[in-house]
């Protein structure tokens, strides 16, 4: 999505173009959460943080931002000021700046540098009834304090970073810093500062900030939207327009009775791959009859993908293909007038299309493989991930036991207590914080419980001989005839009477037979092997 165009600047509190640091210091004092008892010190991360600037070219503060190397991200804050102090109070100075609206950062400088209570600052200095009217309706949702707090956040970092008041913060205007964020956000723990804005998205349709028309969620708006049957074969080019609305009639009929996803793969089969290739072999071809050498052609180049690696499933293509061919041919007769004239023999012979047999059985002797070359290291992962619990489990006990800033050594790592600012409230309102590292391996030990609980007798393709399959085929074609040969009244004594005779063998279950009947197979117990059993 395109960025939204530069808005002209805010003067919430009047021209702080070429304010002196003292000026903007006593007007941001105005908005502080807490009294200012240090007031030289934090009047000097101002004078710190203009004198910074002003060794840089430019004839307002918002110039000099931008020819500096903190405003290009090429140093940060913590290189400038060195004294943890003294960075404290011009990061802070740095945010009444940036809540001033006398600097307007880019989103990646923003986040690179931490400033202390900006959204309090930020919300405070816009006095904007309308914002203040969203942050009500956040907290008033049934949401967690966590996500509520990323909402306002959220909406108060994007109106930061695109210079605008709250009214004119549009579903594309946030969308474009949803979309900005993702693209420069690492996934790191709950991937809440990555895939932000579904809350605020919500609160802001829900309370009519955004048109009716917009999508009620963010995931909504960030979904492609469907294409016409047009505009799938329009993405693609066809220069013959008869063609072109041929294939479009096409997709129209055969749309009503499949889903979106799959006519989409239709679309992109039979006009991109096939017809496409097609015109570039012979632009001139404007029918469905081809030649023996133009199909050759053509099918040389399905076996490879655009970027010249070899396709995995050519078969996909050559099936839908054959497809419309015989759909064209079928509809032909009923309506002659409209399908008569594209109706054509099939140039995919029938020997091709019995390779997918061929296909699907070397693509399940790889799945099987792969079972068989991991399953002898199923212990080696139990044995690590139980370990891993036991540590981490440990860790936690000690972990929230210890104060803060309090240090500990468990099995030759040393561990410091951080209780968070989040953690700190949490504990005031009677919750457990969590420690993520351990909650994380603990979780994982779970997920492995999960897959242990499945015992895999095997999978093998090696004790499966084309005899015995053929056996075991015939074995329950007689059973499948001799059971549908029993009257339906007297299917019960039936079945009581084979479990007598199994009583004294052991007792499997078949799964050709629906799961009805336990019976003894003992020529075929390979075929039980095969399936996993829980």
């Amino acid at each position: 999505m395109a960025a939204p165009p530069v808005p002209q600047r805010l003067h919430r509190h009047g021209d702080l173009d070429n304010a002196s640091a003292a000026a903007l210091y006593e007007i941001a004092c105005r908005f502080r959460a807490s009294p200012d008892k240090r007031h030289d010190v934090r009047d000097r991360g101002f004078q710190l943080l203009c004198d910074y600037l002003a060794q840089h070219p430019g004839q307002t503060w918002q110039q000099r931002w931008e020819a500096s190397e903190l405003g290009t991200r090429a140093v940060l804050l913590t290189e400038v000021v060195e004294n943890k102090t003294l960075r404290e109070h011009v990061s802070r100075a740095l945010g009444a700046m940036y809540a001033l609206r006398v600097i307007r950062p880019t989103l990646a400088v923003f986040r690179a540098n931490k400033l202390g209570k900006y959204i309090e600052v930020f919300v405070a200095a816009e006095a904007d009834p309308a914002l203040d009217a969203y942050i009500a309706a956040v907290q008033a949702t049934d949401s967690t304090v966590t996500f509520k707090s990323w909402a306002v956040r959220d909406v108060c970092t994007a109106l930061t970073v695109q210079g605008i008041p709250f009214s004119d913060l549009t579903p594309e205007a946030f969308l474009h810093h949803a979309q900005q964020t993702r693209e420069s956000t690492s996934r790191t723990g709950l991937h809440l500062s990555k895939y932000i804005g579904h809350l605020a998205w919500q609160v802001m349709h829900s309370i009519g900030h955004f048109p009716p028309t917009t999508p009620t969620t963010l995931r909504g708006a960030l979904r492609s939207p469907q294409f016409t049957t047009t505009e799938m074969v329009d993405r693609n080019e066809v220069i013959d327009p008869a063609i072109r609305q041929m294939l479009i009639d096409y997709l129209d009929r055969r749309a009503p009775s499949i889903e979106y996803s799959t006519l989409s793969m239709i679309g992109t089969n039979i006009v991109k791959f096939f017809w496409k290739a097609v015109e570039r072999i012979n632009p001139e071809q404007t029918d469905l009859r081809l030649s023996e050498d133009l199909y050759q052609q053509w099918r040389a180049t399905v076996d490879f993908c655009e970027d010249g690696t070899p396709r995995s499933d050519p078969w996909n293509i050559l099936g839908m293909v054959q497809a419309m061919y015989y759909d064209i041919q079928v509809w032909a007769v009923g309506e002659p007038q409209r399908w008569a004239r594209w109706s054509a023999s099939c140039p995919i012979p029938r020997g091709e299309m019995r390779q997918i047999t061929k296909h699907k059985r070397r693509a399940q002797e790889k799945t099987h493989h792969q079972i068989r070359t991991l399953q002898p290291l199923l212990p080696v992962l139990v044995d690590y991930v139980d370990k891993r619990n036991a540590h981490w489990r440990e860790v936690l006990e000690r972990a929230s036991a210890a104060e803060h800033d309090e240090s500990f050594v468990h099995e030759g790592y040393r561990y410091t207590r951080i209780i968070t600012r989040g953690d700190a409230q949490l504990i005031a309102d009677g919750d457990r914080p969590g420690v993520h590292g351990a909650q994380s391996a603990i979780r994982a030990h779970g997920r492995c419980g999960r897959v242990r609980g499945c015992r895999v007798l095997d999978v093998g393709d090696h004790r499966n001989p084309p005899a015995q399959r053929a056996a075991h085929r015939r074995t329950h074609r007689t059973v499948a005839v001799e059971r549908a040969s029993i009257p339906a009244t007297e299917r019960g004594s039936h079945r009581l009477a084979r479990r007598g005779a199994v009583q004294d063998g052991p007792r499997t279950r078949h799964p050709d037979v629906r799961g009805a009947v336990p019976c003894h197979c003992s020529d075929h117990d390979w075929l039980h092997d095969k399936h996993f059993e829980c």
